[in-house]
């Protein structure tokens, strides 16, 4: 019995510890220039004429963690023009150091939980700000462009598999795929309400074409 006894001790003690480390293990990539999860989105649209956002810039969409000052300093130098932030409680800090290190950069905000999906006060969906944040993704002027949350993973993966969707018309499942690819499994572990609420919107007609309706509105942007 004793034996055992250790041998548990000794298994658990190792299975804890493999397990605290995980999420360390999961964000160990190498920044670049500052900024975890660095990718860049190339355009790759499947729209044909009046679908979409067919007349977006052709740049590229780069999209990663919350940058540092050193981060902010490298996306400059890309250059890029409009950083967007998904984060609730860096937006201001991000702001003071784009303004103390004088950086040409537009901040964009939308305010977005870490868990689950963006809420109104009467706990229902936010969907007027998530398509407001997809459709800033075929804005003229905003190119180039950043876009982020804390780690670059869920809130900024739904909302680029959102502007695949809509934007470049991706079929969901590609779009679900690229985000997942990037995203990993151990974060993809604890977001299923946002992996959930994409599904929905794409596979619900009616909530689908509201997304399309209020998109189009959008198309103004393009012309900005």
């Amino acid at each position: 019995m004793k034996a055992v006894r250790t041998y548990l001790a000794t298994h658990t003690f190792a299975l804890v510890t493999l397990l605290s480390l995980l999420p360390a293990m999961a964000f160990a990539n190498a920044p670049d220039g500052g900024i975890k999860h660095f990718q860049e989105v190339k355009p790759q649209s499947y729209c044909t004429s009046g679908e979409g956002a067919d007349s977006r810039p052709s740049g590229s969409i780069f999209r990663g963690g919350r940058p540092d000052s050193d981060g902010l300093t490298y996306l400059a130098k890309l250059p890029v023009s409009t950083v967007i932030n998904l984060e609730t409680d860096a937006a201001v800090t991000e702001a003071r150091l784009v303004s103390e290190l004088d950086l040409p950069l537009n901040e964009i905000n939308f305010p977005m939980p870490g868990f689950g999906v963006v809420q109104l006060p009467d706990g229902q969906i936010d969907r007027d700000e998530i398509i407001a944040a997809i459709a800033e993704l075929r804005r003229s002027k905003n190119f180039p462009l950043f876009i982020h949350c804390t780690h670059g993973l869920d809130r900024t993966g739904m909302i680029v598999a959102f502007h695949r969707v809509f934007n470049e018309c991706w079929s969901p499942t590609d779009a679900e795929a690229e985000w997942s690819h990037i995203e990993g499994w151990f974060s993809k572990l604890f977001q299923p309400e946002m992996h959930r609420y994409f599904r929905e919107v794409t596979s619900d007609q009616a909530l689908s074409a509201y997304y399309r309706s209020r998109l189009q509105q959008a198309n103004q942007f393009q012309k900005d």
